[in-house]
């Protein structure tokens, strides 16, 4: 091989090098939505701001905490009485409501605040979704028929749904959580008000700025939390459980200590071969 030849053929072995280097060193980021801190509002199944509401047989269940409070308003109007397995009523003179809406306050604005944002149509009925934080074009979203969370076998998997305005849920219409999916990681981040239609059944917990309205049968496993309006439920099951809660970190995700993904993988090792087969046949031609 002469002189020319071994530099040609250097040049190519310094590039795949590289190029391989490239690949194997370079690291990923983690894609990951971490879960939303609900504080001292997590033991609250029903949190009004103005006003609690209950007509009919309204029952608090589950593991996670079935109380029931307003602050800053006083109102908490039940006929009958709310049936609580093991909760507590508490008003705006008492402190445990009171640290219950700022936490709630700021569950809020960091559901509000997650980005990235994926982009969906309004209509969630008849879809299935993986985990993420979604909102819509039009700042509303709605259910209709049925919405099925698909957790891919993670049991932490989170799902945020924001709105600039209303969730509405029509009359029979439903959430089905597969593969792991949890209420706890499920939030509805409401900036006006959400309507759950007659027995209808949601899973998550609503943060809503202003009010949240349970219309007739409608069950939620999960919890319904308004910051400055009303909660108004009719025969209502509110189960709010604990569970596989994803971890709360607001920290920056730093690099995986991973190689580059299997597409530029393969990418790069087209790469080398395309040169490399350049690289042979300007060896072969000097050889001629």
């Amino acid at each position: 091989m002469n002189k020319s030849n071994r530099n040609i053929s250097m040049v190519i072995k310094t590039v795949l090098t590289l190029i391989v280097s490239y690949a194997l060193i370079t690291p990923i980021t983690a894609a990951y939505t971490t879960n939303v801190n609900l504080g001292d509002a997590k033991s609250f199944a029903i949190l009004g701001g103005s006003a609690v509401t209950s007509t009919g047989t309204t029952v608090l269940a589950g593991t996670g905490g079935n109380n029931a409070g307003v602050y800053p308003g006083t109102s908490l109007t039940e006929t009958p009485l709310i049936s609580m397995e093991g909760g507590t009523k508490y008003l705006a003179s008492e402190v445990q409501v009171s640290n219950a809406q700022i936490a709630l306050t700021a569950a809020y604005l960091d559901a509000a605040g997650r980005t990235p944002t994926t982009t969906i149509p309004t209509e969630l009925g008849g879809t299935t979704i993986i985990s993420g934080v979604y909102g819509s074009t039009a700042g509303t979203f709605s259910i209709t028929s049925t919405l099925v969370l698909d957790a891919e076998n993670d049991p932490t998997a989170v799902f945020i749904f924001q709105m600039a305005s209303t969730l509405t849920t029509a009359s029979n219409s439903k959430i089905e959580l597969i593969n792991g999916a949890d209420a706890c990681n499920i939030y509805w981040q409401v900036g006006s008000s959400a309507t759950l239609g007659t027995n209808s059944h949601l899973e998550g917990h609503v943060l809503a700025l202003t009010s949240i309205t349970a219309t007739t049968g409608a069950t939620i496993n999960g919890s319904l939390l308004a910051r400055e309006g009303a909660v108004t439920l009719d025969t209502n099951t509110i189960t709010n459980n604990l569970c596989n809660e994803a971890p709360v970190d607001t920290t920056t995700p730093s690099p995986l200590p991973n190689t580059a993904s299997p597409f530029e993988f393969i990418i790069l090792m087209g790469a080398a071969l395309v040169i490399a087969g350049v690289g042979g046949l300007l060896l072969k031609k000097k050889d001629e």
